[in-house]
Parts: structure tokens; sequence; C-alpha cells
């Protein structure tokens, strides 16, 4: 009897610590699928500049079109229901929609919120969104495209933050 007891607690405790690896397993994929995706996403939204002004050596990003590229790579690297609904089609990785908190164009037109003019390259870009208590610091050496992501990883109570930057270095 005293044999056959051991053998359920060792099993017990063994099922267990599966348990508890497959959810760290779950959560590492989570995190290196979406920065995976945010990566290419910021990317693929970079492209998207006017080439009429690119050929006077001004860089003006297509934002609409630089979104809509952000959204579809986004639906494309991650298990999401739609380009427009960024909903996870299950929630392994996910358990919370994946929302495009903001994105930021850096071009040749762009007024830095917290001076008030234009910048020249390089320069320290802060960003920062109180609501979200977001707060992020970077030197930029050309003009950006910077994303910022928010979804609720499984096993974790709160939001995480994905912030991809892609830039033309001058």
């Amino acid at each position: 009897m005293e044999k056959l007891l051991i053998f359920f607690i060792i099993l017990a405790s063994s099922m267990e610590m599966w348990a508890k690896d497959t959810g760290e397993t779950l959560q590492e994929r989570a995190y290196r699928n979406i920065q995976y995706a945010v990566d290419n996403a910021v990317h693929d939204a970079s492209l998207h500049i006017d080439k009429k002004l690119l050929g006077d050596g001004t860089y003006d990003f297509k934002e609409a079109e630089a979104l809509s590229a952000a959204q579809e790579t986004l639906y494309r690297n991650l298990p999401l229901k739609g380009k427009n609904d960024l909903t996870p089609t299950h929630t392994y990785y996910f358990s919370e929609p994946i929302q495009i908190v903001d994105i930021v164009f850096v071009d040749d037109d762009y007024i830095y919120p917290l001076t008030g003019s234009k910048v020249s390259f390089p320069f320290n870009y802060k960003y920062e969104n109180p609501t979200k208590n977001i707060e992020f610091e970077r030197p930029i050496f050309g003009q950006s495209v910077v994303l910022v992501i928010q979804t609720t990883i499984v096993s974790e109570d709160s939001p995480s933050y994905f912030i991809a930057i892609e830039e033309y270095k001058s």
C-alpha cells in the first residue's frame, strides 16, 4: 500500500511540474512570436514612403497605407481572426485582443511634441503614454516608424507592451 501511495505522489508531482513547464513554454513562445510579428510589422509599415518626394530627398510616410500594412503583417504572423480584427483565434498565447496603441511616423514633417519643433537627426526620441504607463527613450538616427502594441500574454494578469522602431539611417 505504501508503494502505491508513493507512486501516486510522484505521479501527481510530475504532472504538476509538466503543467507548469508547459505554461512557461507557451509564454516564451508568445513573447517570441509577438516580438517577431511587431518587428516585421514596423518594417513593412516603413516601406510605404511617397516615392515622388523621396526622389527630391524628402521622406514622407503614407500613413494610412503604412498602418494597413502593419495590421496585415500582424495578421499574417500571429493567429488572429483578421486584418481589421486583431482578436486571437485561440487563447494559447494571448488572452486579450492585440491593440495598436500608437504608430508614430518620424519623417521630415514630424513635429516633436516635447519641443514643438521639427527634428534633426540624430536626436533622442522619447515616447510617453501616461494613461498606459509607458515611457521609452532611444536615440534615432534617421526617419523612422515607431509601433507600440499592447496585449495580455497567457498566464499574466496585466497587459504587456511591445515597442519596435524601424529607421532609415541618414
